[in-house]
This record gives C-alpha cells, structure tokens and sequence, in this order.
C-alpha cells in the first residue's frame, strides 16, 4: 500500500513538473518575440527557440512517465505553435521580414489551428517560423546555428524513435485532412 502511494505521489510529481514545462513555453513565446523584436538579437532568438525545443521534449517525456495525463497536456500543441507565432512577430518587429504576408499567414494558421484542432496547421506554423529564422541567422548570425543545430540533433537522437513512429505521421495524416473538401466528405 505505501510502495503504490509513493508510485502515485512520484508519477503526481512528474506530471506537475510536466505541465510547468508546458507552461513555460507560453513565456517563451513571449520572450522570443520582445528579444527579436525590440532587441533584434538573433542569438538570443536562437537560444530561447533552443530552450523551447528541450521544454517541448522534457515535457513530453515527463507526461509519459507519470502514467497518466497532464491538466496540460491538451495545451502542449497550443504552446508549441504559439513559440512559432511568437517568432515570427518577433521577426516581423524587427522589420526582418515584412509584416504582410508573413503576420497574416501566421494568424490564419494559429487561428485554423485552434479552430480545428488539426495539429498540422501548428506544425505547418512552427516550421515555417523556424525556416524563417534560420534564414536570418545564416544571413546576420551564423555563429549561433549550432545551438539550434545541437538541440535538434540532441533532441532527435534521444527521441527519434517517437518522431518517427508519431510526429511524422501526425504530421502527414493531419496535411491529409486539411486537404479534404468539405462537400464531399473526402
């Protein structure tokens, strides 16, 4: 009886440190927008984007070993494509990247996201704020490639197995149904 208490109590523990993980990621979203924005700090973009991938990871991982769900797990897409919208205002402030289209096509995609739900307009999102920061740090900070270049190689090589085998097929099965016409159900 003490031995499933004190399983419960760890697993309690694990979710709760998951879910602040989580949360954080709503903050750096924030902060990844102030610092690009007012302070156009490219390396500084870079790390928090860096930060935000080893939270999504450690949350993730954390949230399966508790055993149960999280009271954030249904906010975790939200927080990841908030990060992606976050970079491109960020951006788009510091005059990096006009404000049409890219702050339109942003808030198309975070609003259809939220509307349906279909976790490839997140994912569609976050990948084109990354492919547009990279683009800016090849062109004004390649020095700080490597911490996105690392934390995406660390990250992938301890959770490859799942991106493959989840977040690939999320991602695919998700563009599939964005693609269907509503009249014909297809």
């Amino acid at each position: 009886m003490a031995e499933e208490v004190t399983n419960r109590t760890h697993r309690s523990q694990l979710a709760i440190l998951a879910d602040a993980l989580t949360t954080s990621r709503f903050v750096l979203a924030v902060l990844i927008a102030a610092w690009l924005g007012f302070a156009d700090a490219l390396p500084a973009g870079a790390l928090i984007l860096s930060v935000a991938w080893i939270t999504d990871y450690a949350d993730g991982t954390l949230a399966r070993r508790s055993g149960g769900g999280t009271v954030m797990g249904n906010w975790d897409p939200i927080a990841d494509a908030t990060v992606g919208l976050g970079l491109i205002i960020g951006l788009a402030i510091a005059g990096r990247l006009g404000t049409f289209p890219w702050l339109p096509l942003a808030a198309v995609l975070m609003a259809a996201f939220l509307v349906t739900r279909n976790l490839s307009l997140g994912m569609v999102l976050q990948a084109v704020a990354y492919g547009l920061l990279i683009v800016e740090l090849v062109l004004d900070a390649p020095g700080a490639l490597w911490m996105l270049g690392t934390t995406a190689a660390v990250i992938g090589i301890a959770d490859g197995r799942r991106f493959a085998e989840v977040v690939l097929p999320t991602f695919f099965s998700g563009l599939g149904l964005s693609r269907r016409s509503p009249s014909n159900g297809n």
